[in-house]
């Protein structure tokens, strides 16, 4: 029998949500709603000189999209893929989706984070950048830059994402720096060193330290800024991704704040509402859902 390991992890800079993943010894499954997987296998694939190249390595590739209502759609293989061993692999990883329809969302696996840190002396999280589950080693080197979008998926006004990421690239300071902390499950993180040697070291630079849970933004993004047009800025744009940021354990009192953010865009709410881990106000996710289903249904009957 083959085991399957189920977790999740989030989608980050930008941030569109947090990704359920089913993973097996063949491949996985990855779901961005709950429902429609894409299912990914491993092949293998030659290395080195172009095609001649004699060292090979496993790498995934697209095998099909499966959903309970449309079944699996596959996709061309790849030449040296064995058609009977790859359909053996995509349906055990079709029937652990089948499994798992009552048990999404999973649960976050990517503990430890990369930040990006204000340049001020407190030093202080602002923005997430990364998360991983600390198998890999942490990522070295110059910090990658805070995005808020990828072409359309937030802010639909270019100047207002473009001057969202300068706010947020000013705030870090010139030297952009980024910390890795582990956080436990109470909310605090450790500060650690990012050595391909040592994943998880503790830090002789930023001596070890710990913050508190309420030192990192519960949103991802820091909100308490001192400009009010900044404020306001960073207000827009949490708004706009608040249908994916409901897919976060929240607190619950921002839950709730953040649900009626969301209450502006049912067709999303009613997209992600399966990786919700919690609802605080039922009887607003119902209205959302059913405005969804009303909308759908006028887009369906017009001309």
């Amino acid at each position: 029998m083959t085991v399957t390991r189920r977790y999740a992890v989030r989608r980050l800079n930008p941030f569109l949500g947090v990704l359920q993943v089913i993973e097996s010894d063949q491949g996985r499954a990855i779901s961005t709603d709950g429902v429609n997987w894409e299912i990914q296998l491993y092949g293998e694939r030659s290395v080195g000189w172009g095609s001649l190249g004699s060292t090979k390595q496993l790498c995934l590739y697209r095998h099909g999209v499966w959903s309970e209502r449309e079944g699996l759609a596959r996709f061309p293989s790849p030449p040296t893929v064995d058609r009977e061993l790859a359909q053996a692999a995509a349906g055990i990883l079709v029937d652990a989706a089948l499994d798992a329809r009552e048990l999404v969302p999973f649960p976050l696996r990517d503990r430890y984070e990369r930040w990006l840190l204000d340049g001020g002396p407190e030093q202080r999280p602002i923005a997430l950048l990364e998360a991983v589950n600390g198998a890999e080693p942490l990522a070295m080197g110059r910090v990658p830059r805070w995005s808020c979008a990828t072409g359309e998926d937030a802010l639909t006004d270019r100047d207002q994402r473009a001057a969202l990421e300068a706010q947020v690239r000013a705030r870090a300071g010139q030297t952009g720096r980024g910390q890795w902390f582990r956080r436990e499950a109470d909310g605090t993180g450790l500060a650690l060193a990012a050595r391909e040697a040592m994943p998880g070291q503790r830090s002789d630079a930023c001596e070890g330290r710990i913050l508190d849970a309420e030192a990192f933004p519960e949103l991802l993004l820091w909100e308490d800024w001192e400009d009010p047009g900044e404020r306001e800025r960073a207000a827009t744009y949490l708004a706009l991704i608040a249908p994916r940021l409901l897919m976060l354990p929240l607190r619950a009192a921002t839950r709730g704040r953040v649900e009626r953010l969301a209450a502006s865009q049912a067709l999303a709410v009613d997209h992600f509402h399966r990786l919700y881990p919690r609802v605080v106000d039922a009887a607003l996710l119902v209205r959302l859902r059913v405005e969804a289903q009303l909308r759908r249904g006028e887009e369906g009957a017009a001309p």
